[in-house]
């Protein structure tokens, strides 16, 4: 809910300067990938595949106009969200299993 321009301006502006011609190229990759993965019953990230679509618009148009670092931080963020997440989990799940077993 609040993040969303901040993506959005990220994407659209940092990441690789979209006209037209390539959101409409990566909304229809987008769909492609995620109708394709849903078929064959994978789990995916709109986000992550819209992201990754926009890279590969970007490069195949020029590469050098694509803010690679910027990229990097992005897959950065998806890597180390995962054991973050369990991180946070087990902490949660421990706190309840203490909460709960000091009321019992």
């Amino acid at each position: 809910m609040f993040g969303g321009w901040s993506i959005i301006k990220t994407l659209g502006f940092e990441l690789y300067h979209v006209k037209l011609i390539h959101s409409v190229a990566n909304q229809l990759g987008a769909a492609l990938i995620n109708t394709l993965a849903t078929t064959i019953g994978a789990p995916t990230s709109t986000t992550q595949v819209v992201t990754a679509t926009l890279l590969g618009n970007g490069a195949a148009e020029k590469p050098s106009h694509v803010a690679w670092g910027r990229a990097g931080q992005i897959i950065l963020g998806w890597l180390v969200n995962v054991p973050v997440s369990i991180c946070f989990g087990a902490l949660y799940a421990y706190g309840l299993i203490k909460l709960l077993g000091a009321i019992s």
